[in-house]
């Protein structure tokens, strides 16, 4: 998990950035910054709590004074991340199922902890997913800004950023055609449908089911998120890897505050929307799941409905035959996430919040999935 925030105090500043730089001055102008500076930044905000001071907090990596808090759950002490000051508080195991709790997570863009914050997550592997829950809460000082938030960023894996399939149709849930973009320059930007206001004011696509999918170029290796609870908004598939990664994170859009208590769950698939995986297809799977999560609409009788999950079909459409229909590669113009200077949104370009949570340790459990089938 990776949660983003500015106080809003204060006026828009510029401040120096690059690696090493921590320069606390807010500038007028981007003209004035550079004289002290070899590179700067726009931030909001230049009067808040986010603002390191460099003498007690500094900043990390290439940040600058000004940049957001941003607690994540994999960033150790003093912009570390093989410390023991990442380790989680508690850990407890249920059956099938595994529960973390993490206090005061640290900063990704400074050094100091978010004192007040808790990150648990409960772990379960099912036949044909593994199941994420998140609950983040937070008891401290600091009333923050709505920002775009990463609950969990995802790495699905080396290269896994070629092709992504997605539906964007009026008959969600009946098996309807698919969606893809593949081989983009970039991956596609997809807004949740009915979960207005969003983050970001643009996007590519609008889907319809609750799901995306994404392979490699070679097919072999694919992973689909579903996410069905309400803080989600929008999925950021990225095509520009970090480290060889792709990035497919569903995001929220929600502000830190004291007394604040948001609970989500996301679900992970080792496999395409349309590849049968203990016994049914991805997308069965998941017809499955939206009937238990979704709200249920009244039939055309207006009798009751059955709030039981019913039987999907196994018949879903593959690449193998004309069920998927590709759109064109998006524009790289106006994308939500390659915002410039002066946009207060740093989301898309390296969600490390998430390595820890999803990237890295999770794999284990995808691939005894896969051993399972």
């Amino acid at each position: 998990m990776s949660v983003w925030g500015y106080e809003e105090k204060g006026a828009d500043g510029w401040f120096g950035t690059g690696d090493g730089v921590c320069d606390p001055t807010s500038y007028a102008s981007e003209a004035a910054c550079l004289a002290h500076q070899s590179s700067c930044q726009i931030w909001c905000c230049d009067e808040g709590a986010h603002v390191a001071n460099c003498t007690s907090v500094d900043s990390c990596v290439d940040w600058g004074a000004g940049a957001p808090m941003n607690p994540i759950q994999a960033q150790a002490k003093d912009c570390g991340w093989d410390s023991s000051s990442n380790d989680v508080d508690s850990l407890s195991r249920s059956g099938d199922s595994v529960t973390t709790r993490k206090t005061s997570p640290w900063h990704f863009t400074q050094t100091d902890a978010m004192d007040g914050m808790v990150f648990e997550q409960t772990t379960t592997l099912h036949d044909a997913y593994v199941q994420l829950d998140y609950r983040i809460t937070y008891s401290g000082p600091y009333t923050l800004s709505d920002h775009p938030q990463e609950i969990p960023a995802v790495f699905p894996g080396v290269g896994m950023n070629h092709s992504y399939w997605f539906y964007t149709g009026s008959a969600p849930y009946t098996g309807d055609t698919v969606s893809s973009s593949i081989g983009a320059a970039d991956g596609p930007f997809l807004r949740i449908d009915g979960r207005d206001p969003y983050p970001h004011g643009s996007h590519d696509h609008v889907i319809t089911e609750h799901w995306v999918s994404v392979c490699d170029d070679s097919g072999a290796h694919c992973l689909t998120l579903a996410t069905f609870s309400e803080p989600y908004k929008e999925i950021d598939c990225a095509g520009t890897p970090w480290r060889g990664y792709g990035y497919m994170t569903p995001l929220g859009g929600f502000n830190i505050e004291p007394g604040m208590d948001v609970q989500s769950t996301a679900y992970l698939f080792p496999a395409r929307y349309d590849q049968e995986f203990a016994g049914k297809t991805v997308r069965a799977w998941i017809d499955e799941l939206a009937a238990s999560e979704l709200p249920q609409e009244p039939d055309d009788t207006d009798e009751p409905t059955d709030s039981t999950p019913t039987e999907p079909t196994d018949s879903q459409p593959s690449t193998a035959d004309s069920g998927v229909e590709e759109s064109p590669a998006p524009p790289d113009a106006n994308r939500p996430r390659d915002a410039g200077p002066g946009e207060r949104d740093p989301i898309g370009g390296c969600g490390c919040g998430g390595t820890g949570a999803v990237g890295v340790w999770l794999a284990p459990l995808l691939l005894l999935l896969r051993r399972r089938r």
